[in-house]
């Protein structure tokens, strides 16, 4: 139990200081969803679908391999910068390093190289 204490400890640090990098820099951390309608263009990555149940209604989703696509649409509505510490999905991966699910960080800026 101590373990998983500190290991939860050891990760809100992380996620603080990663929120506290970007917000310095003028980035908006942006939250998006995460069953998306259609799966993200790449063959390689494997998406798990879900099936979301309303009122006589099924609606089967996918959840997202990556925020990218919600992220840059959110570029497109006139954001600069932005970032997400988000939850991503991929199946077919199972090893020591890497599980079905897992945190992603990802942020973008406009009008910026690769090395800016």
């Amino acid at each position: 139990m101590l373990a998983y204490v500190e290991r939860m400890r050891s990760r809100a640090r992380v996620i603080g200081a990663l929120r506290h990098f970007f917000d310095e820099r003028g980035f908006v951390e942006v939250d998006t969803p995460v069953a998306a309608y259609t799966l993200a263009p790449e063959p390689h990555l494997e998406a798990p679908r879900v099936e979301l149940h309303a009122p006589g209604k099924t609606m089967t989703r996918f959840l997202q391999t990556s925020p990218e696509l919600a992220m840059k649409r959110i570029l497109a509505d006139g954001f600069d910068r932005i970032y997400q510490i988000a939850p991503a999905f991929r199946d077919g991966d199972f090893t020591r390093w890497h599980r079905p699910e897992f945190r992603i960080l990802e942020w973008y800026r406009r009008g910026e190289g690769v090395a800016a």
